[in-house]
């Protein structure tokens, strides 16, 4: 829906980016579990199965480049709001870090670091001018 809207909006080069971002984040998150390959919590009874290996936490790395991305557009278009968008943003972002650790499928150390990871590769992708 993000890539239709920009595309509405002609805003080609950001369509770009946000794909870059996305498919991007998916990358370095993939590499990164395959390189360290460490296995899944046992803390408690999982709600959920997950087969794939848990660091860095790959929701947060999604989380913060997608949810980070549409909150950057949304503050350039609604100057006067943009903390409300950003507050959103890093609300719902959160959100979903704590839902990987109800769910206990990821330490506390794979979200933080996938956050960072995610968080990087946005700002690096925002750097970048097409």
């Amino acid at each position: 829906m993000t890539i239709v809207w920009l595309v509405m909006k002609r805003r080609y080069s950001d369509g770009i980016r946000f794909t870059i971002v996305c498919v991007g984040g998916v990358l370095i998150d993939r590499v990164m579990k395959l390189f360290f390959a460490k296995p899944r919590p046992e803390l408690w009874h999982r709600l959920i199965t997950k087969t794939s290996f848990s660091f860095p936490s790959g929701h947060a790395v999604g989380s913060m480049v997608v949810y980070g991305f549409i909150a950057y557009i949304l503050a350039k278009e609604m100057q006067q709001h943009k903390y409300i968008v950003y507050a959103a943003a890093s609300l719902l972002i959160i959100a979903i870090g704590l839902t990987r650790l109800y769910l206990g499928v990821h330490y506390p150390t794979n979200i933080i670091v996938g956050y960072g990871i995610g968080f990087l590769w946005l700002v690096t992708c925002l750097k970048v001018r097409f």
